[in-house]
């Protein structure tokens, strides 16, 4: 409306107040918009017609430092070869992971953000269930839901996602991973959220790229490679691990057999991974000792 559009570029205002009793706020992004757009040197302005729609025009200032003539046909299928060449190198010793049908509850009062975050993490084959706050997220917990993953959003009515996870770590036995879901990305947020007791957090909107690498994190007791744990990188495995400095075959002497030396070799790396995120947690939280 007419009367609201001064308030469209502030943090967290709140629009329709008299007639919405769950209102969301704008949240951040025209704000964080208008503010990347002004250290630019430029101007966003919004006409806008109630129940029709707006428009948003940003003008920034540009000028042509260095004339550079359009790439031809042949050089950009030559880059675009390029790209593709790299990434296949990157790619070609990922993992996969087996989620064994693990339950995981998502914890938001938008119900939008729910569909999302369930058309995320639609291809890991989880029990998905759901709820609109912390406090019947809570509730869920105390009468015996048993969950793998929370994914909590922040910012709700009735509770906070901060307060229920303060709530949920009052139970000395609640061992279950939860991950923040906030707008909330500016620096310092992941240390704040480990802080209060979460895992970690996801900034708003997120992509089933990121969910993923998440998930890894939290389950990589439950890692398994298409090839048994073989981290295929070439052609000739054997010469791509002297040339890093790793004596496999002094392994399969001390173990027996390339089964057992590949088992071994496994189940240390998913232990030493482990070990490197609390590290990483007790150097935050300045516990040396550990």
């Amino acid at each position: 409306k007419k009367e609201y559009i001064s308030k469209l570029f502030t943090k967290f205002e709140r629009l329709d107040i008299e007639k919405n009793t769950t209102t969301e706020g704008t949240g951040l992004g025209l704000a964080i918009t208008k503010a990347l757009t002004e250290m630019m040197g430029g101007t966003i302005n919004v006409s806008s017609q109630f129940g029709k729609g707006s428009i948003f025009i940003i003008n920034l200032p540009q000028k042509v430092s260095k004339f550079q003539r359009p790439m031809t046909e042949k050089e950009i299928m030559n880059t675009a070869s390029k790209l593709l060449n790299s990434n296949t190198t990157k790619e070609s010793g990922t993992i996969d992971i087996d989620y064994g049908h693990r339950k995981i509850l998502i914890v938001d009062d938008n119900k939008l953000n729910i569909k999302v975050a369930r058309r995320a993490i639609s291809d890991f084959d989880f029990e998905i269930d759901e709820c609109y706050d912390g406090l019947e997220c809570l509730n869920k917990v105390v009468v015996g839901n048993e969950y793998d993953l929370i994914l909590m959003d922040i910012m709700m009515p009735n509770m906070s996602g901060e307060t229920a996870i303060k709530k949920l770590k009052e139970n000395s036995n609640f061992k279950i991973p939860v991950i923040a879901l906030t707008a909330d990305a500016v620096a310092g947020a992941k240390e704040k959220y480990i802080s209060e007791g979460f895992v970690d957090y996801i900034s708003k909107p997120f992509n089933k790229e990121q969910i993923k690498q998440k998930l890894e994190i939290i389950f990589k007791d439950k890692i398994s490679s298409k090839e048994s744990n073989n981290i295929n990188l070439n052609n000739n495995k054997e010469e791509y691990l002297e040339e890093n400095g790793i004596d496999y075959k002094k392994g399969i002497e001390l173990f027996g057999s390339l089964d057992m030396y590949n088992s071994m070799l496994s189940d240390w790396y998913k232990e030493s991974n482990n070990k490197f995120e609390k590290i990483k947690l007790y150097m935050f939280k300045n516990d040396m000792s550990n």
